[in-house]
Formats: structure tokens, sequence, C-alpha cells
């Protein structure tokens, strides 16, 4: 199987060259390190997407202020998760829960 397909297969994807990552927004690390295939939090981005100062994510519990952890990666060394991209505008509303506020109320 391919990279790609293993990525997908796990709900993941390879970020586009256009692709616009943000701080807070979490990650899962590619490169060969110790933290393979872990999950992480992205702290900064370089002014030109090229780099990222990501910190791995233990565990819930983890502390947030443990700065020794955080490392610099390139674009190419994390993936993203792979949601479905919805069409908020559109028509169909096949995906829309009907009035949500029913269902807790009632």
């Amino acid at each position: 199987a391919s990279e790609q397909e293993l990525l997908s297969r796990k709900g993941l994807k390879r970020v586009s060259e256009s692709y616009r990552f943000y701080e807070g927004e979490t990650v899962v690390i590619l490169c060969d390190s110790e933290w393979k295939g872990h999950d992480a939090i992205i702290k900064s981005v370089d002014d030109d997407q090229q780099r990222i100062s990501i910190k791995p994510v233990l565990d819930i519990f983890s502390q947030d202020d443990d700065e020794t952890l955080e490392m610099s990666l390139q674009r190419r060394d994390v993936a993203v998760y792979d949601y479905p991209s919805w069409d908020w505008d559109s028509e169909d509303d096949t995906y829309a829960p009907s009035d949500p506020r029913k269902k807790v109320l009632s």
C-alpha cells in the first residue's frame, strides 16, 4: 500500500503546498523520530508556512508549560486529519440536524 493509502486508512492526509497551518491545530508527526505517529499541537508557524513549531501531545493531562518537548519540523514532516469538506451553503441539508433544541429539551 502506498503512503497515501496508509494515511487515508487512518483518516489523515499530507498537506498540500497551498495548505495553511494555524496555531493550536492538531497534526500527526510523520518524520522518523521518537514521536512518529503521535498527535502534536502547532505552537507557531513560520511566515512562509514551511516550518512549524509543534509540541507532542502525551495525554490529556500533559502539562502545557513544558517547553522542552517543543520541536521545529518542516511541513512535509506532518499530516493533518482529513475531515470531510462540508459545503455549509449547500441547499442539501441531509447532514443538518432537524432542530437540535427539540431533542435536548423534549
